[in-house]
């Protein structure tokens, strides 16, 4: 049985879509139930002469449940199988839950064990995506979801919500997103806003209707086209429609099928899986995590530590200090690191706010000087209990009027959610800043945990047209620090950090830039020219720079050859796309190790899934992953990142985190250099990967 769900925003046209295609496919000989799930009941009116049918939830209100199957049921045009699902009295009750309660309704009355349909299609309300117009998405009920859209705005919008609704679920082996129908309205720019939502998504658009009377004409005589005007253009769009609905559904159960053999479960995937059969952005299904030991990337202590002459105080169960404190200790930092343990009492005196208010006033109180500023980090067990932190650092900063409260958190169990420790705490750093006026010439780089590379011409640019640069990075002092409230434009390019600069534009009203780091050509030219245009400069000729970057690219391939690469998330936030100008440059790219997508990837997953079908995406943190470096790895690989070095035993790699500072064509040529470099001389990995936060100071 194939199941799908039609969405799209009210008065889009998907009664009318749906009913036509429910005509064609029974023209073709299959058996078609359509079930209606709007409030309006009228979602299959043209498949049966517009009569008013009961709805099921009207036989429920009425009868209680002491009705039939056939009370529920109409048979329309060509044995169309017609349900209205119905809704509440007006004013009254849930339209969202009287949708739950009608499938449910179905169900129990056994409708698809009677009628044993070939196709169920649910027509749903998709302005709001609520727990009841989303059952069929995520209830066991359909399969794919399909969305009706047109270019007008207000329909992408809603699409776009529709489409993150199945995005979300997907990864939970509920139904996917089938494709979009676009249903024009002849708007300006239609066709290609709606495959830039197609490619927004990663789908694709299953076909397109014009705007015609005909469809007005056959509503008139309360039919379809497919029956009133069967020899029309518009029941051909229909008819076509409905086959390459039909085509892209069979290919899908295909793809599982394949799946299924070879994970033991549709969808299933282990710890890896080529590109051509992943999807993105969540190529593997979470659950129980590995942790390799590969310690380069920064965590929220050493993040927390780039605020100048600042101190950190951790208030949490003594059981969640371990990794702090030994972060805090290798880094000869023990002195900015202080803590205030939770116990179980805490908990049930309802002395949360109470514990975090006074533990840290004793911290300060006994020290010879107060730290310019203080993060406070609450752990999960505050979040559980609802504890007001807020509450307690106001009376903080009450009691210490001279000390900026950083609000920090430790909380790894909610990271599946919303934004993650590293976003937040990036975010966090720059809490402190004022609002002062505001110097033209001066410009930040915000959220990174190093300096970018002197000899970028991103910095170039910048430096060599009169503005200074302020980085949190490169401050000595709390007093430097504070200045970066001073300047008029943020900068951003890792992703992580993306969430600071859009709250400093909103509190500060500073002018924010997301220039992402990127391994495109056309990419870094388009981020140059944003920069120029921000700082009201012609863009100098970077002509020059890429042809330096193209050489070092094949200086370095001329040495490593076609040496097989492997790439790990943490030596850039873009991986697919360093990927991807690797195998541009004739690189043999064999792996990927990654355990999720950032959007910025989108392009690059697409690309490489074309060119590079047998590029291997392997996860970090799969439980099998913890045999993966203990195996036979006879042949030499070049790893970029520490993870790959890891699972590959190699010592030939490049060491870098989170892009390592480097940036645009400046960027390409040195860790060209680098891979070289890697390729040239063997490190020991297992020594090299145990040193927490590559660039911090550390004592072993």
């Amino acid at each position: 049985m194939i199941k799908l769900a039609v969405y799209g925003k009210g008065g889009i046209g998907k009664s009318t879509t749906v009913s036509n295609l429910a005509a064609a496919m029974a023209e073709k000989g299959l058996r078609v139930m359509q079930i209606g799930c709007d409030p309006k009941a009228d979602s299959t009116a043209i498949l049966h002469g517009g009569t008013k049918i009961p709805t099921v939830l009207e036989l429920v209100r009425k009868y209680n449940n002491d009705f039939a199957l056939d009370d529920m049921v109409c048979v329309g045009f060509d044995g169309v199988i017609c349900v209205e699902a119905g809704g509440p009295l007006p004013g009254r009750g849930c339209a969202g839950r009287g949708i739950i309660a009608a499938l449910e309704k179905l169900a129990q009355k056994g409708a698809y064990e009677t009628y044993k349909p070939d196709v169920v299609m649910y027509d749903v309300l998709g302005d709001v995506v609520c727990g009841g117009f989303s059952m069929p998405m995520h209830g066991g009920y359909a399969d794919s979801v399909f969305i009706i859209t047109s270019g007008e705005n207000m329909s992408i919008y809603a699409a776009a919500n529709i489409a993150m609704a199945v995005e979300d679920f997907k990864g939970r082996g509920y139904a996917s997103l089938g494709g979009l129908i676009l249903n024009r309205r002849n708007v300006k720019n239609e066709e290609k806003k709606v495959k830039e939502l197609a490619a927004d998504f990663h789908t694709e658009i299953a076909g397109a209707l014009d705007l015609s009377e005909t469809v007005r004409d056959a509503e008139l005589l309360n039919k379809t086209v497919i029956e009133a005007f069967p020899d029309s253009k518009m029941a051909s769009q229909y008819r076509s429609l409905s086959e390459n609905i039909l085509h892209m559904h069979k290919q899908k159960r295909r793809r599982n099928s394949v799946l299924k053999k070879i994970n033991g479960k549709a969808g299933m995937i282990g710890e890896e899986i080529r590109i051509r059969d992943a999807e993105f952005p969540s190529p593997f299904l979470s659950g129980l995590e590995y942790n390799a030991p590969a310690r380069g990337p920064w965590n929220i202590v050493h993040t927390g530590m780039l605020i100048p002459q600042s101190h950190q105080v951790f208030v949490c169960a003594e059981g969640c200090l371990r990794g702090v404190i030994l972060t805090a200790a290798e880094m000869n930092a023990m002195d900015r690191m202080s803590w205030v343990s939770v116990h179980e009492n805490d908990l049930l005196d309802g002395s949360m706010e109470r514990n975090i208010v006074d533990g840290t006033a004793d911290i300060l109180n006994k020290m010879d000087t107060l730290p310019p500023a203080v993060l406070v980090f609450i752990s999960c067990i505050h979040l559980f209990t609802g504890c007001d932190f807020k509450v307690a650092l106001t009376e903080l900063s009450t009691r210490f009027p001279g000390v900026d409260f950083v609000e920090c958190y430790m909380t790894p169990t909610m990271r599946k959610s919303g934004l993650t420790m590293d976003q937040i705490m990036r975010r966090q750093l720059y809490s402190p800043l004022r609002s002062v006026q505001k110097n033209k010439k001066y410009v930040n780089i915000i959220g990174n945990d190093r300096p970018t590379d002197e000899s970028s011409e991103f910095v170039s640019l910048i430096r060599g047209a009169g503005f200074e640069i302020r980085d949190i990075a490169l401050c000595k002092t709390y007093g430097d620090y504070l200045k970066m409230a001073e300047s008029a434009v943020n900068i951003t390019y890792l992703p992580a950090a993306f969430a600071a600069g859009e709250e400093l534009c909103q509190r500060l009203g500073q002018n924010y830039l997301y220039l992402p780091l990127s391994y495109s050509y056309k990419e870094i030219m388009e981020n140059y020219r944003k920069l120029s245009n921000v700082l009201e400069i012609k863009m100098p000729d970077f002509s020059d720079a890429m042809d330096r970057a193209d050489k070092a690219l094949k200086d370095a391939y001329r040495i490593i050859g076609n040496i097989p690469i492997a790439i790990d998330y943490t030596s850039t936030p873009r991986p697919l796309g360093l990927a991807r100008l690797l195998v541009e440059h004739d690189f043999a790219v064999k792996k990927v190790y990654v355990d999720s997508f950032l959007d910025e990837d989108g392009r690059d997953f697409v690309w490489l899934k074309e060119n590079k079908p047998e590029l291997v995406l392997s996860s970090t943190v799969h439980p099998k992953m913890r045999f993966a470096a203990h195996g036979s790895h006879d042949e030499k690989v070049l790893a970029i990142g520490q993870k790959a070095a890891y699972f590959n035993e190699t010592g030939h790699f490049v060491n870098i985190v989170a892009g390592g500072g480097m940036y645009g064509f400046d960027g390409i040529v040195r860790l060209a250099e680098m891979m070289t470099d890697a390729y040239l001389h063997e490190k020991d990995v297992k020594t090299v990967i145990q040193y927490k936060g590559l660039g911090c100071e550390s004592c072993l």
